[in-house]
């Protein structure tokens, strides 16, 4: 019996372990959510939002120039209008699914971190998702919005 339940206690351990390594991915945690959706701006001008993942919006980019300037804003869980976070900790990412088509330039020195640019590489179409990110937790996902690049 003894035998049995050093084996069990062995095995718990081991699992245990694995389970709770850290391999670099980001991890989700509710709790830590400041966000339920993204707003896009362009000169104070709302152009395009996602909410819990959803959208009908589509962006746009120009083959070989630099869009004009796009900024953000959140919404909280009742889809009020949020500030992005002034956190130092918290950082702003973005994942292109085809970034052949469309490349994003974001100045951190500049104004804020959360405004960037647009370079369209070839005329195609392709989505990007942002995050917002917090000690390697993924803190906010917007969910994946179109982004159409043309001539």
């Amino acid at each position: 019996m003894n035998r049995f339940l050093i084996i069990v206690l062995f095995l718990t351990s081991i699992f245990c372990f694995v389970a709770c390594e850290d391999d670099g991915q980001i991890v989700s945690s509710e709790e830590d959510s400041i966000a339920e959706g993204i707003i896009f701006y362009s000169f104070g001008r709302i152009i395009a939002d996602i909410y819990k993942g959803e959208t009908t919006d589509i962006l746009s980019a120009f083959v070989g120039n630099r869009n004009t300037p796009l900024n953000v804003k959140f919404y909280d869980s009742d889809k009020n209008i949020i500030e992005p976070p002034d956190d130092n900790d918290i950082s702003f990412r973005w994942e292109i699914s085809n970034d052949d088509i469309l490349k994003l330039f974001n100045d951190s020195r500049g104004e804020t971190k959360y405004g960037f640019h647009f370079i369209g590489k070839k005329i195609g179409t392709t989505e990007i998702e942002f995050f917002l990110l917090k000690e390697n937790h993924n803190i906010f996902s917007s969910g994946k919005i179109h982004v159409i690049v043309e001539k």
